[in-house]
């Protein structure tokens, strides 16, 4: 039902948003800057955790945001923002990518040529800052000896200009295509079941069952930072959801295809044979699971086997849900590790966080933290929440410990169908780009309102690692705001560089401290609050010794 009279010229934008912070705002500025006046934007956020939405609807109010609460898919997403758009009465969506900027007139080149019968699609570049202009798409093919989908790439202009003219191809791929109102109502929204790749195949399929062409259009242009909206070209989760649903979809379209599901089968262990690489070889036991989660009917997210940017490598019992929705991973040792890997082409900072839990009977108890094999920080059972980040060199991996440094010999199992020794609730790991600095244990998550953003401190010794990457001497500036702890008016916290070189005493307020940094050289600013914490503030279990917001680190 149209809730808007129906404007066959009005083209509404579907973005769909995880995680974006470093894409979002990009994206939609070349939106604005190379578009018409009427275009309708429409964010659809699937449960992120960042400051992109935040940011986006300060520079851009005008922007329709709609909030999942959770990560429901990149299918869902589009399907509500699909809805949304069409019911608010346009002709046309675009969907979009958000790691895509848009060159001058790629949508009205578009919707020259999309109908009731015709999907659009554009060239897209592989990123903006390669000055070769690297083909990403330029048309595309089903395969239905593989059941996959390729994507052909031609050079920029042939001989006689036909490469750039509109042609028919058979795939359109999910980072940028415009559909009609007529063709939505044909073939409907996405399948949710994939959850994450293949739905774009899948939707190829439907549109030739309903008999709509899929149409290239070169003159449209578009480029795209591969793989900056789910984190990373290649990842576990990427090749889990590919090898698992490459396997639905030849179930779902067998009768089109050349071989059965077995044949497809087949193929794929082929493929993941010829790997070579230790890089590669790691992908083994995730392309295991994909295909076992195919046979036993797992659809739609994963919620055991696969983590967003973390793999459990021992000591942990399978994921579990509490009645709240909570994620539990639960530990029969005392010990259990993850490991974290940096598939992206550049240094990331790598936040670990979640809530740490011991079971009824089990001593309270300090839950150590290490990183490869080597001592990190140590987490209060007591405190429950906990948070802390690591530096990760591109195609960087390592190790983290969780390590109960007391064996409980005195807990009764005999009630328990398994041993249970410490749990970590709601563990999440998080990618921030590099910014000259790596915040400490003892924080808890980041918060942020009204374009501030801020980290209460839950240990007496804090610190800030400040780094210069660069094999010069160069000048550095740090700034901070010290915020008092709740119910307090003021905080007194002794700052150090190093162990040695005191910096002074600071109460709450504004600081700046300028410091010159040898070639390739690390500084640790050492935070020593001097007061008690508050503890009980309004309910919360939390323990609050003074905030710390706005970090900046500057160095030139």
């Amino acid at each position: 039902m149209i809730k808007k009279e129906l404007n066959w010229n009005r083209v509404a934008v579907v973005l769909v948003n995880y995680n974006g912070e470093e894409v979002l705002t990009d994206c939609v500025k070349s939106l604005v800057d190379n578009s018409e006046d009427d275009l309708e934007i429409i964010i659809v956020d699937n449960g992120s955790e960042d400051a992109a939405m935040e940011d986006v609807e300060s520079r851009y109010p005008y922007v329709h945001t709609i909030y999942m609460g959770e990560n429901a898919g990149w299918g869902a997403g589009c399907n509500i923002g699909m809805q949304t758009a069409f019911e608010n009465g346009a002709g046309y969506v675009l969907l979009l990518n958000t790691d895509t900027e848009i060159e001058e007139g790629m949508i009205s080149e578009l919707l020259k040529y999309c109908n009731d019968n015709t999907l659009t699609i554009p060239r897209i570049y592989r990123d903006k800052n390669d000055k070769d202009r690297s083909l990403w798409y330029s048309g595309g093919k089903i395969d239905y000896e593989a059941a996959d989908a390729r994507q052909t790439l031609y050079t920029y202009d042939a001989a006689d200009g036909s490469r750039n003219e509109p042609r028919k191809v058979e795939f359109a791929t999910g980072c940028c295509m415009m559909i009609s109102r007529g063709s939505w109502e044909k073939v409907g929204g996405f399948d949710e079941e994939y959850f994450l790749y293949y739905e774009d195949v899948d939707y190829c399929m439907r549109l030739k069952e309903q008999e709509i062409e899929i149409l290239y259009v070169p003159k449209a242009a578009l480029w795209h930072k591969v793989g900056g909206s789910a984190g990373g070209e290649i990842s576990y989760i990427s090749q889990y959801y590919t090898v698992r649903n490459r396997l639905f979809f030849a179930d779902k379209y067998k009768k089109y295809l050349k071989t059965d599901v077995m044949g497809i089968l087949k193929r794929i262990i082929e493929e993941r044979t010829y790997f070579t690489t230790p890089f590669d070889k790691k992908y083994e036991w995730v392309v295991l699971a994909g295909v076992k989660d195919y046979m036993k009917g797992v659809r739609g997210q994963e919620k055991n086997f696969m983590h967003e940017n973390y793999t459990v490598i021992n000591g942990f019992y399978e994921m579990e849900l509490d009645e709240g929705g909570g994620k539990w991973l639960w530990s029969g040792e005392n010990e259990a590790e993850i490991e974290l890997h940096n598939f992206g082409t550049d240094k990331k900072i790598y936040e670990i966080k979640g809530k740490m839990h011991l079971p009824e009977g089990v001593k309270r108890d300090i839950v150590n933290v290490y990183c490869g094999q080597e001592y990190d920080c140590s987490i209060d059972v007591m405190l429950n929440n906990f948070c802390f980040q690591r530096v990760l060199e591109a195609g960087e991996k390592v190790r983290i410990k969780f390590r109960l440094e007391k064996e409980q010999e005195d807990v009764d199992e005999s009630s328990r169908s398994r041993r249970l020794v410490f749990g970590i609730g709601d563990l999440k790991v998080e990618t921030k780009t590099f910014k000259g600095y790596v915040l400490g244990s003892g924080t808890y998550e980041t918060e942020r309102e009204n374009g501030n953003s801020w980290n209460w401190i839950s240990n007496k010794n804090f610190h800030i690692r400040l780094i210069n990457e660069q094999e010069k001497e160069r000048e550095g500036v740090l700034r901070f705001t010290l915020l008092p702890a709740p119910t307090r008016e003021d905080v007194c916290v002794v700052l150090t560089e190093g162990e040695s070189c005191p910096l002074g005493k600071c109460r709450a307020g504004q600081y700046q401290f300028q410091m010159r940094f040898a070639p390739c050289e690390e500084k640790l600013i050492q935070f020593y609050a001097e007061e008690e914490p508050v503890e009980g503030f309004n309910g919360d279990p939390r323990r609050f010794f003074y905030g710390i917001s706005n970090i900046h680190f500057e160095i030139g």
